[in-house]
């Protein structure tokens, strides 16, 4: 079963918001050290591959 994800999108929006306000943006490689999620996992729901 194809899993679906909005990665993209949230992190675009969020990295909308914070170049706004003068923050850096927020990467996958940070995203995987901060949540424990491998950082080949995130880019493959990133870039939306099955």
């Amino acid at each position: 079963m194809p899993v679906s994800c909005r990665l993209r999108l949230l992190l675009a929006q969020l990295n909308v918001e914070r170049a706004k306000s003068g923050q850096p943006a927020i990467s996958l490689r940070r995203i995987a050290q901060e949540s424990g999620i491998a950082q080949s996992v995130l880019v493959l729901l990133h870039t939306e591959r099955r």
